[in-house]
């Protein structure tokens, strides 16, 4: 199991940025709202006001490090939990889980990629093999958001 501190890449009082430790998915993270919100209609001003810059310094951040074809930004909030943001690398081996994924005119359909890579690494052993490289993505991300300094006056780690 990955230590959680070693998952934790950025900290705000509104947002916890995370490495997810649910899927052998380097880049994968997670922004946390830290409020006990259901529904982003509730967010305090503030806290919409650091989402964007966050948000989109962490896409690229995320782009930089794992260099993907693509980044998703998810919102579901299907379980009930605090509003949060899977910012998603989707890589080219993900292309198979769309469906038509053998036609190269036919469109990805991204929640179906998501949902099934997502799915497809979430084996405990698939997750401890790709530890390192977890850790590694996560420090580096860490280290990029990090000298953007967004909100460098009320940020911490």
């Amino acid at each position: 199991m990955i230590p959680n501190e070693s998952l934790e890449i950025f900290r705000t009082p509104h947002w916890l940025i995370r490495h997810s430790a649910e899927a052998a998915i380097p880049g994968y993270v997670v922004l946390y709202s830290t409020h006990a919100l259901a529904s982003l209609r509730e967010l305090p001003k503030a806290a919409s006001e650091e989402l964007g810059p966050l948000l989109q310094c962490t896409v690229k951040a995320v782009g930089d490090v794992v260099k993907p074809e693509r980044v998703y930004v998810c919102l579901f909030n299907e379980t009930g939990s605090a509003v949060h943001f899977h910012v998603f690398p989707r890589m080219s081996w993900m292309r198979k889980f769309s469906p038509g994924a053998d036609d190269p005119g036919n469109l990805i359909d991204g929640g179906v990629v998501f949902s099934a890579a997502r799915r497809a690494k979430s084996d405990p052993a698939a997750i401890r093999e790709a530890e390192p490289q977890i850790l590694e993505a996560a420090a580096a991300i860490r280290k990029l958001v990090t000298e953007a300094k967004l909100f460098h006056s009320r940020s911490r780690l």
